[in-house]
């Protein structure tokens, strides 16, 4: 079992680590002007988005540094265990942060009666295998991107429309990765659409702050 991180190409590691730090970065730009926004309207799910982002930004900020140490240490023979476990405990917190960030971001498009109930949100799983974090993600999303279009069909707007995109992107990425088997190059593409997503979300929050 320890080994199974042999079948992972080494390319993969320095590539994903780029992923992981573009996507860590979006993330914390996504946290810093959605508390711009929170300072300018004190509205609470303005704080909401930004600590979503903030887990998001820690989790991908973790695969980074896991990938970065195992690309820069898998010329050596000798470590293949403690690498193994590196990057299991890597994803473990990995899949309990995002879990946070997305629970919190379902939270945030609950009708307002039901959202300001809810203070804290946890995840009472010890650890989630690689399908079971897809699928539970993909629910999360899947919902924040059902409410999201019908505003949008409702307000016809690009900021709107910029965040149907950035959870559809999302949503693509968690599907992709749920229902294929795992492949280097598929996961760097999933992540890809992942970054992308972000992005969307992060221009939108940009031309909000500027109004």
């Amino acid at each position: 079992m320890a080994y199974e991180a042999l079948l992972v190409p080494v390319w993969f590691y320095s590539y994903s680590a780029v992923v992981y730090a573009v996507t860590a970065m979006i993330s914390f730009l996504i946290s810093y002007f959605s508390f711009r926004l929170y300072r300018m309207s004190s509205l609470r799910i303005n704080l909401m988005m930004m600590l979503t982002f903030v887990f998001m930004g820690l989790a991908f900020s973790i695969l980074c540094a896991t990938s970065f140490f195992t690309y820069a240490s898998s010329s050596s023979y000798k470590i293949y265990d403690q690498l193994y476990e590196l990057n299991r405990y890597g994803f473990i917190s990995y899949y309990t942060l995002s879990l946070v960030a997305y629970m919190l971001l379902a939270v945030m498009y609950l009708p307002k009666k039901f959202r300001d109930k809810f203070l804290v949100a946890y995840v009472p799983l010890w650890y989630l295998d690689f399908f079971e974090f897809h699928a539970t993600s993909a629910i999360l999303i899947g919902y924040a991107t059902i409410v999201s279009f019908a505003r949008f069909m409702k307000k016809r707007k690009l900021d709107s429309l910029l965040v149907v995109v950035a959870f559809v992107m999302i949503e693509l990425s968690h599907i992709m990765m749920m229902l294929t088997q795992f492949d280097a190059v598929l996961y760097i593409v999933a992540h890809s659409l992942l970054a992308v997503g972000f992005a969307s979300l992060l221009a939108m929050l940009v031309r909000v702050s500027r109004k």
